[in-house]
């Protein structure tokens, strides 16, 4: 009877012992050589495939990328040699006396399942432990900034605290400069008043004679003189004190310079601007102008007025624009006042101020 070759897929040594064959490449396999020491016993099942098939079906149906186990991967040519003085693997579950157990699938991969565990668990371990490394030191490094931080607050609230401060003080100060102001404009305001009123009181005894036209030859004395006899206020020499021309209030006027005469006294210069008045009214279609004093040409109006201080003509010229925008019908000067009246039946008003004249409806 002919022997049987057996194509072996292992160590092709001795053919005692027990031994699987595989049903897809139909290589003979001895059991010690392809499961672990404790796990051999009785024959495998008989639709058992070998660890190199096994590597190529799932491979081919690209169900499982890890790599295989480590008795999967073994040289089986090299491993016959060792087999007789192979030790026990670390960590691989302890020998058995018995070795007429059969090694069954299911086995096989409680026995990887244990190494798997194993190896994951201390891989487990070691990314713990660098991880925890890693994270160490990144919170170190927050630890720090967040120190640095909590300086930079700190120093920033200390100097928000002292500009807090100096903000109060400085609020204080200005408060009381804006009293202190209020009261000063309050004192300059009633100095400005007290020397207007010395300066009008001062121009008491003068009238202003405007629009006369400007004569180098002329003789102004004799035209106050020539003017009292026409409206018949009798006004000599000896009442004028002094009459001279005074500078145009407006530069750019086209006006000639008005005349100023002090008389001397106030009763002399009450009757002039009285009797100015009287005749005006006497002589509506010929009221005073440059003919009555005998100057040829064109007529031209003559006024006579109080002289008043320089704040006081400043008001009475807003007082006539303000009269023409809220259609006031009369507007006056007497003893150094401005008076003001919206109509014949209406109160008069004083005008005291540029501030009074503003509020003015």
């Amino acid at each position: 009877m002919s022997k049987i070759v057996l194509n072996w897929g292992c160590c092709k040594g001795s053919e005692t012992g027990a031994y699987v064959k595989c049903k897809l490449c139909s290589k003979t396999f001895h059991i010690e050589c392809i499961v672990p020491r404790d796990a051999q016993g009785a024959s495998l099942e008989p639709d058992w495939v070998c660890p190199l098939c096994k590597g190529a079906q799932r491979k081919a149906r690209n169900l499982d990328n890890s790599p295989l186990p480590s008795y999967d991967r073994v040289n089986i040519e090299n491993y016959s040699a060792k087999r007789s003085s192979k030790r026990q693997a670390l960590s691989s579950p302890p020998e058995t006396k018995d070795n007429n157990e059969p090694m069954t699938e299911e086995k096989v991969r409680d026995i990887i399942s244990d190494v798997m565990e194993i190896h994951l668990e201390r891989f487990l371990e070691k990314v713990n432990e660098n991880v925890s490394r890693t994270i160490s030191k990144e919170i170190k490094v927050v630890r720090d900034e967040i120190s640095d931080l909590q300086d930079s607050v700190s120093f920033m609230s200390k100097q928000y605290d002292d500009i807090l401060k100096d903000f109060k003080a400085t609020k204080e100060t200005v408060k009381d400069l804006r009293e202190n102001n209020d009261k000063m404009q309050m004192m300059v305001n009633n100095l400005n008043a007290k020397v207007n009123q010395l300066e009008q009181e001062s121009r008491n005894n003068n009238i202003e004679i405007q629009c006369v036209p400007e004569n180098r030859s002329e003789n102004i004395n004799s035209i106050v003189i020539q003017l009292s006899k026409l409206i018949k206020c009798t006004v000599t020499e000896e009442n004028i004190l002094q009459c001279t021309r005074i500078a145009k209030f407006n530069k750019e006027s086209t006006r000639p310079r008005s005349i100023v005469v002090k008389l001397s006294s106030p009763r002399i210069r009450d009757c002039f601007l009285a009797s100015v008045i009287k005749f005006n009214k006497a002589n509506p279609d010929s009221k005073l102008n440059t003919s009555h004093i005998g100057i040829a040409g064109e007529r031209k109006p003559i006024f006579v007025t109080e002289h008043l201080s320089t704040y006081n003509k400043s008001l009475h010229a807003a007082a006539r624009q303000k009269a023409k925008e809220l259609n006031y019908k009369f507007i006056w000067v007497r003893n150094g006042q401005i008076l003001m009246r919206k109509s014949e039946s209406s109160k008069y008003v004083i005008i005291k101020n540029m501030e009074f004249l503003d509020k003015l409806e």
